[in-house]
Formats: C-alpha cells, sequence, structure tokens
C-alpha cells in the first residue's frame, strides 16, 4: 500500500465482525521510525503483524495491472467489492451491510478543516466532533472510541493543512486519506457489540 502509494478505505461487513483479519496499517506515511515515552525509546514499524485466524489472503503477482491484483485480493474476503472514489480504493461490502455505516457514509457535510503541525490522531475526534456526525451519532444512540489503538501512532503529525467543503463523509474520508498517502476503516467493535452496545470504531 505505501510502497505504491495506493490510498484504502474498508468498510466492515456485519459478517466480520467476529474478526479483525482485514485489519492493516492506515497511516504509514506519516508515522515516526521511532518515539520516547516515559524516558524510553520504541521503535515503530508501517508494517505491523496483524495475527490472521482464519481469513488469509494470498496472492502472487508480477507485472499485473492494479484492478487485476484488486480483484484477486478482494475476491478472497467474500463479502465485498472494490472501487475507486476520490482516488482512493474502497472495499465495501455487498453482504450484510451495516445500515447505520451505510448512513453515516452518506451524510453530506458542510465543511472540514485541520491544520498541518496537529498530531494524526486528532482527525478522528475532529470527525466525530462534526456537527452532522455528531447529531447521527446521538440521534441512533451509538458510541465511538476516540482513542488511538496499536494500528495507528499518536505522534506521527499533519503535514498538510486541509481544507474541504460540501461532501459526504465517504467523500471526506477518501480526501483524508489521499491527501495523507494512508487508508482508513470503519467498523464495529465486537466486544462492546456482544453487550448490545452500539460501537464504532474509525482508524485513519
Amino acid at each position: 500500500m505505501f510502497e505504491y502509494d495506493i490510498s484504502v478505505g474498508f468498510e466492515e461487513s456485519i459478517l466480520d465482525r467476529d474478526h479483525d483479519d482485514y485489519s492493516f496499517e492506515t497511516n504509514g506515511r506519516f508515522r515516526p521510525q521511532s518515539y520516547t515515552s516515559s524516558g524510553l525509546m520504541f521503535k515503530t514499524d508501517i508494517h505491523p503483524v496483524v495475527n490472521v485466524k482464519n481469513n488469509f489472503i494470498s496472492i502472487d503477482v508480477k507485472d499485473a495491472k492494479l484492478d487485476a491484483v484488486l480483484d484477486t485480493i478482494v475476491s478472497q474476503m467474500r463479502n465485498y467489492a472494490w472501487r475507486v472514489d476520490s482516488g482512493v480504493v474502497d472495499i465495501y461490502p455487498t453482504a450484510s451491510r451495516d445500515p447505520n455505516f451505510e448512513r453515516l457514509l452518506n451524510l453530506k457535510i458542510e465543511q472540514f478543516r485541520f491544520a498541518n503541525g496537529m498530531h494524526v490522531a486528532v482527525i478522528r475526534t475532529k470527525l466525530f466532533e462534526l456537527p452532522e456526525v455528531s447529531s447521527y451519532l446521538s440521534e441512533n444512540k451509538i458510541r465511538y472510541r476516540d482513542f488511538t489503538n496499536g494500528m495507528t501512532d499518536y505522534k506521527s503529525l499533519q503535514q498538510v493543512r486541509m481544507d474541504f467543503e460540501n461532501l459526504t463523509l465517504l467523500e471526506l474520508l477518501n480526501n483524508i486519506a489521499r491527501t495523507n498517502h494512508g487508508g482508513w476503516i470503519l467498523k464495529s467493535n465486537k466486544f462492546a457489540e456482544a453487550q448490545g452496545t452500539k460501537y464504532i470504531e474509525l482508524q485513519l
């Protein structure tokens, strides 16, 4: 993804909420090689290990076109198809699509601004604070996890100012991914869902 500068968005199907086999690093481009915390230095890796349990994907191609490679990958994911939107490869459910995800991604966003020099992880906070997004989540009693998980480094700094207007949330996520040469993942939190709570996660 990063070697070939391909931005990818992934919307999780309800059928895949019992695993994280399709996780990937969404923010490797701005991830520092190391950072210091509590006096200790930690090295980072843009290729973190994903502990795949059941849904393995294999690929062996050479000098192939991008669409052929994507067909090979996504066809092994069973519940998904792919398309290019705003210059980003979007992988989306063809089976058991979450209605809330669909409505969220179709929300019309009036404006989104983000300054360079801020931590990339703050983008997620700003997105959830958008009035259109905040209202929808509140009305539908959907909670969200506003923290940086192991796949995104909170030490990464935004390199480019972003200013977008009058677009859907899907288009906004794709524009952010394309600007930052990264990706996004929209998924549920399987532990909260098991307890009957609607909980979403957004990785950037």
